[in-house]
């Protein structure tokens, strides 16, 4: 009979921190896996805000922080404003919105009955021509990039960290989010 034990130690090495889900990001839309792009660019404004400001299990206040961090870190690429001050574009409040369908149960927007008209689409795939369109209006119906909005929160993402350097209470707590530990056979121990 063989018996396995697995031994796995989960630490952060030093420079990992939130690179470690700006690369996720990144490769999943490398591999054009626009759901694992989409669902963790969706994610990171919550994982940024609560680290900045952790609030308890059930503190009513994540969505409000969202917004804010949406507001501070990505206002400037989907929100412009109108002719009467308003804020006017793919809004933090639209973001959380659309995060809590998409993360929550799978759904867009639109399928829970939310007024605004969002959709996230992978780039057009068109051979031999690469086109960024970003965001564009169609039908009433606006439509983001979905690797161009998943760059777009990793480098708001890192201007964040960057931003959260000279605070130690969020650094120690940037580096106890989670980890995998990808170093499968450095400490497998095998009994027979």
């Amino acid at each position: 009979m063989i018996c396995w034990w697995l031994f796995v130690i989960c630490t952060t090495q030093n420079g990992d921190y939130m690179q470690r889900f700006t690369s996720a990001i990144r490769k999943s839309v490398e591999q054009k896996n626009w759901f694992a792009a989409l669902f963790l660019a969706l994610a990171m404004p919550d994982i940024c805000a609560q680290t900045e400001k952790p609030s308890g299990k059930h503190a009513k206040d994540k969505g409000k922080k969202y917004r804010e961090w949406y507001r501070k870190y990505l206002n400037n690429k989907y929100v412009f404003k109108d002719e009467h001050g308003q804020d006017v574009g793919f809004t933090g409040a639209d973001c959380w919105s659309f995060r809590c369908a998409c993360l929550h149960s799978g759904l867009g927007a639109e399928a829970r009955g939310r007024v605004q008209e969002w959709a996230f689409r992978p780039p057009l795939n068109i051979p031999g021509l690469e086109i960024n369109i970003g965001t564009f209006e169609n039908n009433g119906k606006t439509t983001i990039q979905i690797d161009l909005f998943a760059e777009n929160v990793c480098l708001a993402v890192e201007k964040w960290e960057k931003d959260m350097s000279l605070n130690p209470d969020v650094v120690k707590r940037i580096s106890e989010l989670i980890h995998i530990d990808d170093r499968h056979n450095d400490n497998i121990v095998i009994f027979d």
